[in-house]
This record gives C-alpha cells, structure tokens and sequence, in this order.
C-alpha cells in the first residue's frame, strides 16, 4: 500500500544542532520518495524560539503544498495570557489541523497551569492535541497526561514516540490505552527495538497507533519500514500507516 500519513514531523532549522534538508520541499520530495501522502508538522522555531515566527513557518508550508502538509498549531506555556489569540490566528489560516505541546522543551509540566488556556482551546474547538510523551518523566509522563484528561475529557490526545524506549513501553501503554479511550500513540522514535510494533499490536493496540518518523530529525525510511515490515497482519498494517491518522484528525478521504 502507500498513501501513507505521517502524523508526526517538524520544519525548519532547530538550534542546539544541524538538521539537513529541513524546508518544506525537501520534506516533500522525501514523502514522495516513499509514498507518504500526508504530513502533520510543527515548526521548529514554534517551539523552541518564537512561537509566531515558527507557526508562520508552518502555516506558509501547508500553504506552499496543499494537501500534503499540515500543521500543528504550537502553544507557549510561559506566555499562556497570549494562547487562544494565537491558536485563533492559526485556525483562521490553511492546513492547521491540530495542536503541538512540547513540555520537555519548554522545560514546563503538561498538566501546569501555563497550558490550561491551550487544553481548553482545543476542547472547544473539537481539535486533536500532540505532545511530547515520555515515561517517567515529571513534566510529561502518564500521571501528567491522566491529570490532564481528568479536567479535559474531550481532547483528542496523541502522545509521541511510544512514551521512549524502556521496557516500561509494553507494561505501560496497554493500561494507559484502556484507561483513557481518548489517547492515541505515534510510533516515532529512533532507539525502539526489533518487534515492538508487532508486540503492541498483539496487546491490542493497533487501533491506536499513528505512523510518525518525527522528519527531519529522524529519516523517516527506517520508521516507516519498522512499520511496514513488522511481523504483523495486513489490516493493522494499514491501519497504523493511515486508517488511524484519517479517523483521529476526522478526515474523510
């Protein structure tokens, strides 16, 4: 199959290191190198510079390739007075089809105060929510999310890169899954090792994964091949590779 979607990627130069081929054509000359027909993104800079220049960033890419790009509308917990104006403003313009919180950058737990505005938003507005996700840690591991979701019930929530690589993966995400019906995972990650999609899948989680490679920090060829190779059936195949991602972001086709 192709027509894959890839719920989990970023744009532009990012600080503390270099990232080639990060604009927006080359992340869509790679998609069409590998049959990705959708990505959802943040910018770069949305999270960890300016917040506004960033989602500009995103907002002229998803109107650069229309149908291809998408984007994560980014919000700043240390400027939260400022997150619904700013959310508004990206919702007004083409391709923002969700929200992106990043708390380990922001240094800022998911469950604090400076994101209320941005959880409440997303309520209202009937938009999904992708974070940064990892167990264990204080500002955005499992606790953080059941918190969260006990004050916003109705928030689509995608937590990225199957909460990290530690063996707690395949305890953790199948309790968390049957908790809170409203939580999704993305498979991006660069150290998961051999079967982990197979073995998740075999708990049940297929209905709930979203393929992401998390480009262009992480080539996406090796994250979509430890999904198309995994030792899996075909119907969970493609649902992880684009079932999923259409129902989760309500798109139809």
């Amino acid at each position: 199959m192709t027509g894959y979607i890839d719920a989990h990627g970023h744009l532009g130069e990012y600080g503390p290191f270099r990232i080639p081929r990060a604009g927006a054509g080359d992340l869509v000359r790679r998609m069409d190198a590998l049959g990705v027909e959708r990505l959802v993104l943040s910018s770069h800079a949305a999270f960890a510079s300016d917040y506004r220049w960033g989602n500009d960033q995103t907002a002229a890419a998803a109107e650069a390739h229309p149908g291809r790009i998408f984007g994560y509308a980014v919000a700043n917990p240390h400027f939260c007075e400022e997150a619904g104006a700013e959310l508004d403003r990206c919702l007004a313009r083409p391709g923002f089809v969700g929200v992106k919180l990043h708390p380990t950058v922001h240094d800022y737990p998911l469950d604090g105060p400076g994101y209320r505005s941005a959880w409440e938003w997303a309520e209202r507005r009937g938009l999904p929510v992708l974070t940064h996700f990892t167990l264990g840690d204080r500002r955005c591991g499992a606790e953080q999310v059941r918190q969260v979701l006990r004050r916003h019930s109705g928030v689509r929530l995608l937590l990225a890169h199957l909460g990290g690589s530690g063996r707690d993966v395949l305890r953790e995400l199948p309790i968390l899954a049957a908790e809170l019906p409203q939580v999704w995972f993305d498979t991006a990650g660069s150290r998961h090792y051999r079967g982990m999609i197979a073995r998740l899948v075999a708990a049940g989680l297929a209905p709930r994964l979203l393929y992401g490679s998390d480009m262009p920090f992480i080539d996406p060829g090796p994250q979509l091949g430890k999904i198309v190779f995994a030792d899996i059936a075909e119907d969970a195949r493609a649902a992880i590779l684009g079932a999923n991602a259409r129902s989760f972001f309500g798109w139809k086709g």
